[in-house]
């Protein structure tokens, strides 16, 4: 009888060894060995394993996020008399600590936007790789890499295959900043130009880790409007897409984990 092992890829959970109850044969599974990041424009499994993996930790990582765990209490207070007294306001500031962790929210939803960012990408056929500068041809697709997605039939006209990629291609990927300031990157996700006006914001303001001495602590009905914006892409778009490739990989294991918003 197999052995039955448990996995986490990108807090994905797969049974490894385990016998189907409509077959006596042992299914074929995915280990993380089997994972080889920079193979994904060949390989179209790993790179729909990848994306499940991004999407879902994307999505467990969102459940940290503190203002959004809040977000209802904040909308009641904001629409409140309350909001309008300055001293009011400074007292719901002082008993409302989860507003002063704006920064680790900042870096949370950073971690969540640039994995949904780039499985979206991916998804859809683009070059999430930094390309390596090995000649002409390949410096010139570097400074387009900047303003716009490369496709990676763009790539393969230069390389010659699929399977040549992962030679041309670094493994560090594009810088969440380059995407975000980028109207030609960003119009592959569809999304609302206020939404990713709302998340340069935040990168921004996580970029501040790096030399951080002091706080400002804000809070407005725009705001809110923009974190349960965040909330209802997580909601939608994440959640389905997951779901999907959940679907596709693992149809019957009961350990499976499918995010649920």
């Amino acid at each position: 009888m197999a052995k039955e092992e448990i996995y986490a890829i990108g807090c994905v959970y797969l049974q490894v060894g385990h016998k189907s109850k409509t077959t006596s044969m042992t299914r074929n599974v995915i280990r993380p060995r089997d994972i080889r990041p920079k193979e994904v424009y060949e390989i179209s499994w790993m790179r729909d394993f990848i994306v499940l993996g991004q999407l879902t930790y994307a999505f467990r990582t969102f459940q940290l996020v503190d203002i959004t765990k809040n977000i209802e209490k904040l909308k009641i207070f904001i629409t409140s008399k309350d909001y309008l007294d300055t001293k009011k306001r400074f007292k719901y500031l002082k008993d409302n600590d989860f507003l002063f962790y704006r920064l680790f929210d900042s870096i949370k939803l950073g971690i969540v936007f640039e994995n949904y960012f780039k499985s979206k990408l991916l998804i859809n056929g683009y070059i999430i790789h930094k390309i390596k500068p090995e000649n002409d041809k390949l410096k010139k697709l570097i400074k387009q890499q900047y303003k716009r997605p490369i496709d990676k039939n763009e790539l393969i006209k230069i390389v010659g295959d699929a399977s040549d990629i992962k030679n041309f291609i670094t493994d560090n990927t594009l810088n969440y900043s380059t995407i975000l300031n980028s109207n030609k990157y960003c119009k592959v996700f569809m999304i609302k130009q206020e939404i990713i006006d709302f998340l340069s914001q935040l990168n921004t303001e996580r970029n501040k880790l790096h030399l951080f001495y002091s706080e400002t602590i804000t809070f407005s009905q725009n705001e809110v409007d923009r974190f349960v914006d965040l909330m209802d892409l997580i909601k939608y778009d994440i959640t389905y897409l997951q779901r999907v490739l959940l679907e596709k990989f693992d149809s019957e294991s009961k350990s499976r984990i499918p995010i649920k918003f």
